[in-house]
């Protein structure tokens, strides 16, 4: 069952070597679970409602939905995946690089949209 909590959404590009967001960081009411969350999209997105990394802030872009119960079922459907959405951002990027499987698997849930 999704909590709510408040997470942090990166602003622009990260940039430099301390990586952080242009703008800033933005505080988002969210419903999280195993380390994703389900939050209100940024004004000018294509979906209402986005999937995140919540540790990181990263979109998982094809994972969003026009309605937040879309967008729930899409979490769910990426918390079934054999893969541990926990890890920080440097271990999840690099697990999706090197996961083709992993990859097409979370675009699979996207494409069901």
């Amino acid at each position: 069952m999704p909590q709510k909590r408040t997470i942090l959404i990166p602003q622009g590009q990260r940039c430099g070597s301390s990586q952080e967001p242009i703008y800033g960081w933005k505080e988002t009411p969210a419903l999280c679970a195993g380390g994703l969350a389900v939050h209100a999209a940024n004004k000018g997105e294509r979906w209402r409602w986005m999937v995140t990394h919540e540790s990181s802030g990263l979109a998982l872009g094809v994972l969003g939905a026009m309605t937040r119960a879309r967008a729930l079922a899409n979490m769910a459907a990426a918390l079934d995946l054999p893969f541990d959405w926990t890890l920080d951002e440097s271990q999840t990027l690099k697990a999706m690089r090197e996961s083709r499987g992993l990859v097409d698997a979370v675009r699979a849930i996207g494409a069901s949209d």
